[in-house]
């Protein structure tokens, strides 16, 4: 089982209720369904609701995972998809995952982590779709995806440095760059969540 690592708080709330709500549309005692009900977690067991935002981010993730449509072992497989975006459904917005080897080219060696006096983390931001991110590459086999994380989360996602992982993101537009394999994209994935392993 991978270890969650990240999880930007307000990202996963959205993508957690695209995810669950286009899963199911079992009815509530109420005769409500849960497509209507978009932002609700509903405990059919028990009949009542509460809202996802007020849920802990981790348990929005726990829940939203296994409803992905678009989970790829390889970042070849993902480069293949996103290449054909249009005809595999992938559209920016989509939540997708990806499995690879994240690394943070910029970034200097950490040295052994010390939970009581943790190191300053300096990264290049940019401005991408109008958040402050860092960027972060997926890769394996020749093929790398531009991963970009919020500037908040380094101290959580820098200590992964070439470790393998899964990142679970929605896709966003970018001009194009090559992706490897001789093939050239112009998506990039805007991390939602980080698994390690």
């Amino acid at each position: 089982m991978r270890t969650l690592v990240y999880v930007d708080p307000d990202l996963i709330v959205a993508v957690g209720a695209l995810l669950i709500g286009s899963s199911s549309s079992k009815k509530t005692s109420t005769g409500a369904s849960i497509n209507v009900l978009l932002q609700t977690h509903i405990d059919f067991d028990r009949g009542t609701s509460t809202n996802l935002k007020d849920l802990l981010p981790e348990h929005v993730f726990h829940q939203s995972h296994n409803e992905l449509q678009h989970q790829f072992l390889t970042t070849k497989d993902a480069t293949e998809a996103l290449l054909f975006h249009e005809r595999n459904k992938i559209i920016p917005g989509t939540p997708i995952s990806v499995a690879g080897i994240l690394s943070f080219p910029e970034l200097q060696s950490l040295g052994e982590y010390d939970p009581f006096n943790p190191p300053s983390i300096n990264v290049k931001t940019f401005e991408i779709h109008g958040e402050r991110c860092f960027v972060g590459a997926l890769e394996k086999d020749g093929y790398k995806l531009p991963i970009y994380f919020l500037e908040k989360a380094k101290a959580q996602v820098c200590f992964l440095q070439n470790e393998p992982a899964e990142v679970v993101g929605i896709v966003k537009w970018s001009p194009g760059y090559k992706a490897g394999g001789g093939k050239s994209l112009n998506m990039l994935i805007r991390a939602v969540a980080l698994l390690l392993g």
